[in-house]
This record gives C-alpha cells, sequence and structure tokens, in this order.
C-alpha cells in the first residue's frame, strides 16, 4: 500500500512542476507560445482594422450616394383633390391627364398631394394610379 501511495505522490508532484513550468497537456496543435504558423490565425488588431475598413468604406459609399441624391433636380407636382375633382395649378384637371404630364417631366418627380375635403373613392383612385404608375408622392 506504501508503494501505491509513494507512486501516486511521485505522480501528483510530476503533474504539479509541468503545470508550475508551463509544460501543458493540452490537446491542441499549438505550444501555446504564440510562434506557430497558422494561416487562420488573426490578431484583435487584424480584426479591428478590417471592421474598420468595411465601416469606412460603407460610410464613404452612403456619402457618395446622398451626394448625388442632392446633386439630382426634381420637379414637384401639387394636385389637391377637392370633392370628386382634381386640381393641378389651380384648375381642375382630369386624372389621366395629370398622369400623363407627369410622366412627360424630363427631371425626376415628387406628386404633393393635398386632401381637401376629398370623397375618398376619388383620393384612392388617385393613389392607385400614382402606385400604379410607380409615380413617387407624398401625401399632406
Amino acid at each position: 500500500m506504501k508503494k501505491i501511495f509513494k507512486i501516486l505522490l511521485l505522480l501528483f508532484v510530476a503533474v504539479a512542476i509541468a503545470v508550475i513550468l508551463g509544460i501543458g497537456f493540452g490537446f491542441g496543435k499549438g505550444t501555446g507560445d504564440g510562434n506557430d504558423d497558422w494561416s487562420a490565425k488573426t490578431t484583435q488588431k487584424e480584426t479591428v482594422k478590417a471592421e474598420k475598413d468595411v465601416i469606412d468604406k460603407y460610410v464613404e459609399t452612403e456619402q457618395n450616394d446622398n451626394e448625388t441624391d442632392a446633386n439630382k433636380e426634381v420637379e414637384i407636382f401639387k394636385i389637391s383633390v377637392v370633392g370628386n375633382e382634381y386640381f393641378y395649378g389651380n384648375e381642375r384637371t382630369s386624372l389621366d391627364d395629370f398622369i400623363t404630364k407627369v410622366k412627360e417631366a424630363e427631371s425626376d418627380v415628387n406628386v404633393e398631394i393635398k386632401d381637401d375635403n376629398a370623397s375618398l373613392k376619388t383620393y384612392k383612385k388617385l393613389i392607385e394610379q400614382l402606385e400604379k404608375s410607380k409615380i413617387p408622392f407624398t401625401e399632406e
């Protein structure tokens, strides 16, 4: 029994010394000193730099898009829906004539719709026609 105890004690001491000296018993492929040449390894600095580069590129692209949008000329068409009628430029107009006029514009357009005690059916018809024609609009 004393012999087994001595063997176990020696084994325990050997393991303790190995742990203290940094001799690992892990199953990893590296030595733990950071000098291994693994192609998949990246440092935290490299990862942060790569993320920052992606963010900077995205921000730059957004700024360029905004500058391009700011340089575009947008023609505003204001239409009022009064009861069952449409008014453009203080004159009564038909829905088809208005849509044709907007489509003929040479620049980008936006239609501003004013609800002036409009009938729901007439108002919805205008919205449906603008969406069908893919004309951007805003409602006041």
